[in-house]
Formats: structure tokens, sequence, C-alpha cells
């Protein structure tokens, strides 16, 4: 049954070279719910094979959250948490083939439909590394990020770097005619109201490099792919002070709450989130799970085939080329 389940991947990368760094400091949390694909695995299976883009994540547990399925009714309200019979059913097979592609050991499946918001305090209650990096069923990793050197420098920097979101397809840069990164359309869309970019150094140190990396202070908080400290998730971000509603999301709630005490001048050393300004591009995209096709379902439709997925394998391969001949 587990080959048969990855039978269904489409995107198919090359696990690059990395030691066992992260894999003793992070868990891989991967949150999904019901959507019309289901019972495909297509989607998620793609999200977990782009961890293969940051050297060394693929090598960490992996915990994949299934939310409830929701109250059975007449028509799907994803909001509300309403399903139809028939979504409901293909939703349980989804599950069960999870299961016999990844083991029982890698699979929270939750009784009752809480949300994205408290299915991330329920998965963060179960990790036992110092930080987790958190994705979505549909948020796919499109480039490759230094996930290895952004843990050292959050080690590093503790009580400054407790999160860190990584550049969206709405937080990409340019850069300068010195080759410098140009933050104003990082301004325009995050603003100044945390502060400016900041440069973060940490020397050499077991046999790893020195570091400088720059990062942007968030002035609220998003749900696309980040990582961040365990505790700092744990006992503060969906933490006893933060109210969480079923249905609701992070950003809903611990977000707004958030924008508004940085708005009144109150400190964002509290909430230590940024944005890692490493390359110009997105480092990642949305697949949107309510809209997406599998490849057999196009097929069947007569729809043309996207080629996302044979172009971001190509460009892993041009990458790790590069990698090994520099």
């Amino acid at each position: 049954r587990r080959q048969e389940a990855f039978s269904e991947a489409h995107l198919h990368l090359v696990e690059p070279p990395a030691d066992n760094y992260l894999a003793h400091r992070v868990t891989a949390l991967v949150f999904t719910s019901p959507v019309p694909s289901n019972p495909s695995l297509e989607m998620i299976l793609a999200v977990v094979e782009s961890f293969r883009f940051l050297p060394g994540l693929a090598a960490c547990r992996l915990l994949i959250t299934c939310d409830g399925a929701g109250k059975v009714c007449d028509e799907v309200r994803a909001k509300r948490g309403l399903v139809t019979a028939d979504l409901s059913n293909r939703y349980q097979v989804y599950v069960d083939k999870l299961r016999a592609a990844f083991g029982n050991q890698c699979i929270l499946a939750l009784p009752e439909r809480v949300g994205f918001g408290l299915a991330v305090r329920a998965a963060v209650a179960k990790v036992r590394t110092p930080y987790v990096l958190i994705c979505q069923h549909d948020n796919l990793f499109v480039r490759p990020v230094d996930l290895c050197s952004t843990v050292r420098v959050m080690e590093a920097n503790a009580e400054v770097l407790k999160c860190v979101h990584f550049v969206s397809p709405k937080t990409t840069f340019d850069k300068g005619v010195d080759g410098n990164a140009s933050f104003k359309r990082v301004e325009d869309r995050l603003g100044r109201a945390a502060g400016k970019a900041k440069v973060f150094d940490i020397p050499s140190s077991q046999g790893k490099p020195a570091t400088s990396m720059t990062f942007w202070p968030m002035p609220s908080w998003l749900e696309r792919n980040h990582v961040c400290s365990t505790a700092h998730y744990r006992d503060f971000v969906v933490g006893p002070g933060t109210r969480i509603k079923p249905g609701q999301f992070i950003e809903e709630t611990f977000g707004q709450r958030m924008r508004k005490d940085l708005a009144e001048g109150g400190p964002h050393a509290r909430y230590g989130i940024y944005r890692l300004i490493d390359d110009p591009e997105s480092a990642t995209v949305h697949l949107d799970g309510r809209a997406y096709l599998p490849m057999e379902e196009r097929q069947k439709r007569g729809w043309h085939l996207w080629d996302l997925y044979e172009r971001l394998s190509q460009q892993q391969k041009a990458w790790l080329e590069h990698e090994e001949s520099s």
C-alpha cells in the first residue's frame, strides 16, 4: 500500500547532501484538511517532496496533522467546517492512504474538526525538538533555502530571532545596481512598524562556516511556511494567552493582537517574528487546495497538464550541479 500511495507523486527531487544538524533540532509539521481533490495524495506528496529544496529537512521527523472531517451536511462550506457525506468519506480514505504512505507514527489524526489554529496547538504539543517548521498541505517550497544556517542564526540570537518566515510571492524584492537587496517592495508590503532590516552574523563553529543573514521584522503574523522556536510557539503564539476558537487561524487571533500591540508602541522583541531576506524570488508557492486538480483528473477533463513539477525538478537539478561544481 505504501508503494501504491507514493505512485501518485508527480514531483521528484533529489535529496541534497547534508549532515544531521537539522535532524536533531527541527520537526516538520504539515497540516491537512478536507479538499475537493481527496482522496488523491498528489498535492501533499508534492509539498513533502519539496522539503528537499532545504538541505537536511527531509531527514527531520515529519508529523502530518489531519484535522477532523467536519460536520456532514448538504454542501461544502470549509470555513464553517461543513462537508458533504461524499467528501467526508473521501477524506477518510485520504487519511488512511497517508497512514499507508508515511506510517502511523507520522500521522496525528484529530477526532473532531478544530481548524488550523487549534490543530497547530495540538501538533506542537507533540514536538520534542527545539524548533518546528510549519507547512500547510498546499504550500510547497520552490527554491533552495539555507534552513541550516537560518536555525544556526536563530540559536545564536534566541532572544531576538524566535520565528522566521520565508520570502513569499507577495514579499519578493529587487536587487539594486550594486547587487545588494532593495527593500522597497518588502517595506511596501510589510511596513516599518516593527523596524527595518537587520543583519545577524555568527562565527564559524563545529565545522560550519561563519554566516551573515538579513531579516526583516514582521509587523504581524502570516500563515505561510515558517520555522519557529518550539517553546515560543507552544507557550506564546498558541499559548494560554491566545484564545483560538474552532475554525480560526493564528493570523486571525494572535496575528491581530500582535499588530494592535505594535501599533500602540509595544516591543517587537516580545514576538521576535522576522522574514528571511535571502533571495529575491519567492521561496514558496500556494497550490490552493480548494481548487487543486490532480494530473489524472486534468487528463480526464482534457485540460492542459501544467509543467510546474517538471520545472521544479529541473531547477533543483541545475542548482545541485552548480553547488557541486563550485
